[in-house]
């Protein structure tokens, strides 16, 4: 079990000898300061206590201005401080929860209740950093699931805009055929028939390419660049837009 340590505040550490040789006893490793400025100097380097055991009444910087202080260093600001005080008004035990300590323990201490105290801290302390930890893991899976909505809602926008044409195209032939196929020639029949499978076969391409270009947004394929050749894909798209322009002539392609 990891050795847990404990900082000790107190501007009389003499008293406090059978509690500090109960803790060590008791498997904790003990850490003095003798004053609030002390234990804030401590608490700005590493290793940082677990918790802190903080006298009230100290001279020049007491408990409960010690602990407001505590919560002003970052890498401090969540180590629970419990106070050691023989007081016990109701006024002033809140300035101590307001100051941002988290217990009071009642002067003479019991060391069987020290500890007990000091299990119970831990173990809630110990349980707040899992919760931290598991929700760092929940906000980035959030960003993980916002950029993959955000992928699909690309793809979908994509999908739009690049299938109105050839659809278009497939339309236009279709009712250029139901227009005109009774005064057609055969060839011209065979001509727009061919337009009909080549619109098509671009239709499928072009499915083809979105539906590899959503794998790689997915990381679910791995991309490797290739050389095309550039006046194949723009008589392709020459050969759709001619398609759209028939319509206007009534003509067979």
């Amino acid at each position: 079990m990891e050795q847990r340590t404990v900082m000790m505040v107190d501007d009389q550490p003499d008293v406090l000898k059978p509690l500090i040789e109960f803790l060590e006893g008791s498997g904790f490793r003990i850490i003095v300061a003798q004053s609030g400025e002390a234990a804030l100097n401590r608490l700005k380097k590493f290793p940082l206590p677990d918790v802190i055991l903080m006298d009230v009444l100290m001279p020049e910087m007491d408990g409960f201005a010690t602990c407001r202080s505590i919560k002003e260093i970052g890498i401090a600001k969540d180590i629970p401080v419990l106070y050691m005080t023989a007081l016990s008004d109701t006024v002033e035990l809140v300035k101590g929860f307001q100051a941002g300590g988290v217990d009071y323990l009642t002067k003479p201490v019991q060391h069987d209740e020290v500890f007990a105290r000091l299990q119970t801290h831990l173990k809630i302390k110990h349980l707040q950093q899992e919760l931290q930890e598991k929700n760092a893991v929940l906000e980035t899976k959030n960003r993980q699931l916002e950029e993959l909505n955000a992928c699909k809602d690309k793809f979908f926008s994509i999908l739009a805009h690049d299938l109105r044409e050839p659809f278009n195209s497939l339309l236009v032939l279709t009712e250029l055929i139901i227009d005109n196929i009774e005064g057609w020639e055969p060839q011209n029949i065979k001509s727009i028939a061919q337009k009909v499978r080549t619109s098509a076969g671009n239709l499928y391409e072009l499915l083809e390419n979105l539906l590899t270009w959503s794998r790689i947004q997915r990381n679910m394929m791995e991309v490797h660049p290739q050389r095309i050749n550039l006046t194949h894909v723009v008589a392709q798209n020459i050969s759709r837009l001619e398609v759209s322009a028939q319509k206007k002539t009534n003509s067979p392609l």
